[in-house]
């Protein structure tokens, strides 16, 4: 999915990879969500009660140093960038926020074709390493059909939730998160929204 996109592999990280995609233009969140899709294909066929893989994707932007790094004795291939760094923390959000793609709103806002995916804003969110706060978005383009039907018709409330917590109306902000989860328990953005809307509202009374 990565090669057939314009991408390549730079790293194999244990149990990850880190690809690199040149081209600027919506191709890595395409090969996303064909790797999403293939994997999905594969587990069908061959399932287990015992066994299920996931695999969750962060993607971001921005100008990297490849080449050559090391000494006499050992080289290797390397790409030394904060959008590499930036990528692999929102990748890890996904064990927070959920999903299976998550990227950042400088990415998305690159992306001439960014209209053709369907997407949900998940907010503002702090990312290891970088100073202020980054929104990230979670693509929903490769889920299967039964979340991504209840993304949908649980995506104007989200959307009105995450407003009402940035304008800091953690009342109003509660009422919505709190209908998302009546309809899509599982959504675990709206379950983390509530839990700090929670924390929030009894350190106020304190």
């Amino acid at each position: 999915c990565i090669e057939a996109n314009g991408g390549f592999v730079i790293h194999y990280l244990g149990d990850g990879i880190m690809a690199l995609f040149p081209s600027g233009d919506a191709s890595a969140l395409r090969a996303a969500v064909e790797m999403q899709k293939a994997l999905r294909m594969c587990q069908g066929e061959h399932s287990t009660n015992d066994f299920y893989l996931n695999m969750s994707i962060g993607i971001h932007e921005g100008p990297v140093a490849l080449g050559i790094v090391g000494d006499e004795n050992r080289w290797d291939a390397s790409i030394i960038s904060d959008a590499v760094n930036t990528s692999a923390r929102i990748e890890a959000k996904t064990r927070a926020l959920g999903g299976e793609i998550l990227v950042s709103r400088e990415f998305i806002d690159t992306l001439q074709q960014g209209k053709e995916f369907q997407t949900r804003s998940l907010g503002l969110h702090e990312i290891r390493g970088r100073s202020g706060m980054t929104e990230l978005i979670e693509v929903m383009d490769s889920l299967e059909e039964s979340v991504l039907m209840g993304r949908k018709q649980t995506l104007s409330d989200f959307n009105y939730g995450v407003a009402a917590y940035r304008d800091n109306d953690m009342y109003l902000a509660m009422s919505c998160f709190s209908r998302v989860l009546s309809r899509e328990p599982e959504d675990k953005a709206a379950q983390l929204f509530l839990a700090r809307i929670a924390k929030k509202l009894a350190s106020d009374r304190l």
